[in-house]
């Protein structure tokens, strides 16, 4: 019975210029994948800091116009009682909870990275727990009812889960 001898199928290469006419075809290649995937990287970060550009600037341009009955920015008097609550408060505080809720939808879908969210999140609880914003959340939360998820965020906030 014939024996199997053991083929060596690749030559034993002892040099990196012998490998190098095999994988110099493939460089370009190589070089093309890696500009690409640069450039991605590039583009995702880009992207993000656009967001976050873009979320505050609406963020100072909610408190902006919310000047409260007295003829004070709101946003200095959260935990104070307002009252009577004017139209402009009422619309910022629609326009901030509409903006957090955004916010969370971007992170869920990954369009803003965790350390975003991280680094708003005490302040965001904080004025989610302000008596201006218990107090209002009761009446404005019906405008969220297609956010389920958004409405249970904010009660466990303001429960202080």
């Amino acid at each position: 019975m014939p024996t199997l001898i053991a083929m060596n199928i690749m030559p034993d290469y002892r040099t990196f210029l012998e490998l190098l006419p095999l994988v110099s075809p493939l460089l370009p290649t190589i070089i093309i994948l890696g500009g690409l995937y640069m450039m991605f990287r590039a583009f995702k970060k880009h992207s993000q800091t656009t967001h976050f550009i873009i979320l505050a600037q609406r963020y100072d341009e909610i408190w902006q116009a919310a000047i409260d009955s007295q003829g004070e920015p709101a946003r200095l008097r959260l935990n104070d009682p307002i009252q009577p609550i004017s139209l402009s408060v009422r619309v910022a505080v629609l326009r901030y909870l509409n903006l957090v809720c955004e916010q969370q939808q971007l992170i869920r879908q990954k369009g803003l990275p965790t350390s975003y969210w991280r680094s708003i999140q005490r302040e965001t609880h904080r004025t989610l727990r302000s008596t201006l914003f218990k107090q209002l959340w009761p009446e404005l939360a019906i405008h969220f009812t297609a956010y389920p998820w958004f409405i249970q965020f904010v009660d466990s906030i303001q429960s202080g889960k």
